[in-house]
């Protein structure tokens, strides 16, 4: 018997986010059901159908950081057809039961958003076997959902389903929480981190001559005006700065407005455009820069930027804008340079300042990480997790 099996507890997380690698729900749910094993939780992840962000190669089984994995169908989609790919995700959920059924669980965690379907599917296995049944959320539904009332009826009754649901914010769990007018069934489960991420990725005495800006394809970081402010700090201040920039540009919807901007000015060469990467990549781009930057406007989906977690984790120093609810978590002008969004004089100034004031910078660096370490971090809320999970 592993010593993890001594307590009684335990826990099986589903999702289509594939593991150990994938994305940022990949980070997400890896954050907190590592820090459940290190309580003596018994944790495992079943990845129900192949997705996007899978990886050829990947074992179908496995253990990672404590954590057991299977897999029930391939890591990847081995075909473009619509009607295959039903067919193979109503395979591997079915599979996935078997997967499942292989031992007893206390509590099974429908990780991100699904179709009706999937919630029933394994709420009706939870129901029959006794097995409490969670959600977790990181946004809101889409607005397509939100938009029709017909929808919205159905998407009511799906979050219903649920003994309860673990949420990203408080702005999140206010909407949650009123959809079944039940304040105890949410649990907030603020942007948490895996800080080991960042193991193996020395920092350099000397920063390179850049500032790093990573962003996702659902438009929400305001790579926009991150390049606009980059470049009026290049009108400004003498400096050999290059500006990189890692996610998937030519899937953004205004990449051609942020191309033509680039390319109209004089700095074009000195904007970098990595496109996406392989998110174990990430880490050494973010610990080599001697600024990282992010620009959001608002956050629509409610949520909160896991990026954030991995800029401060890097020991490189921020500047940022404040949107949702950064403000909760990071202090102005301690933990990072934060300015009002579209304040592009403002944005210029902290980069320069970091650049500049090297001591400065090590007083952002050091407390940022001191932040990441306590706040960002799943270890800080587990005990109460573990009682929210299986009612201990």
């Amino acid at each position: 018997m592993r010593a993890n099996e001594t307590t009684g507890h335990s826990v099986v997380l589903v999702t289509n986010a594939p593991f150990p690698l994938g994305n940022v729900s990949t980070l997400r749910y890896t954050s907190y059901l590592k820090v459940l094993v290190e309580k003596e939780v018994r944790a495992k992840v079943v990845v129900f159908c192949p997705s996007s962000h899978g990886r050829e190669g990947v074992p179908r089984t496995g253990e990672h950081k404590g954590i057991a994995y299977a897999y029930s169908s391939s890591p990847v989609w081995e075909t473009n057809s619509m009607v295959k790919k039903l067919f193979i995700a109503i395979k591997g959920i079915i599979h996935s039961l078997s997967i499942i059924g292989e031992e007893q669980y206390d509590s099974l965690i429908l990780y991100g958003e699904n179709s009706f379907f999937v919630n029933a599917f394994y709420y009706l296995y939870c129901k029959f076997h006794k097995i409490r049944f969670f959600g977790d959320r990181s946004e809101y539904p889409s607005d397509r959902v939100k938009n029709s009332k017909i929808k919205m009826f159905f998407y009511k009754r799906k979050v219903r389903m649920f003994d309860g649901m673990i949420i990203m914010t408080d702005e999140l769990s206010k909407y949650y929480s009123n959809l079944v007018n039940r304040k105890d069934f949410v649990f907030t489960l603020p942007m948490t981190i895996d800080d080991s991420r960042f193991l193996g990725v020395e920092t350099p005495r000397e920063k390179d001559s850049k500032i790093v800006v990573v962003f996702g394809g659902h438009n929400r970081d305001g790579l926009i005006d991150s390049v606009k402010a980059f470049l009026k700090y290049c009108e400004i201040y003498s400096s050999s700065l290059s500006l990189v920039l890692i996610g998937p540009f030519q899937s953004l919807p205004n990449s051609h407005a942020i191309s033509d901007i680039i390319n109209n000015s004089k700095y074009k060469e000195r904007v970098i455009i990595k496109g996406q990467m392989p998110i174990d990549k990430v880490p050494y781009y973010l610990s080599t820069a001697t600024c990282l930057l992010t620009t959001p406007t608002f956050y629509k989906s409610g949520g909160f930027p896991t990026k954030l977690g991995e800029y401060m984790l890097s020991k490189t120093p921020i500047v940022l804008t404040n949107a949702g609810e950064i403000s909760k978590y990071v202090e102005a002008d301690k933990d990072a340079i934060v300015c009002a969004p579209g304040d592009y004089d403002a944005i210029a100034r902290g980069i320069n300042r970091i650049e500049k004031d090297h001591k400065y910078a090590q007083y952002l660096i050091s407390n940022a990480y001191s932040k990441v370490r306590t706040v960002f971090n799943a270890e800080t809320y587990v005990d109460k997790l573990i009682v929210f999970l299986f009612k201990v």
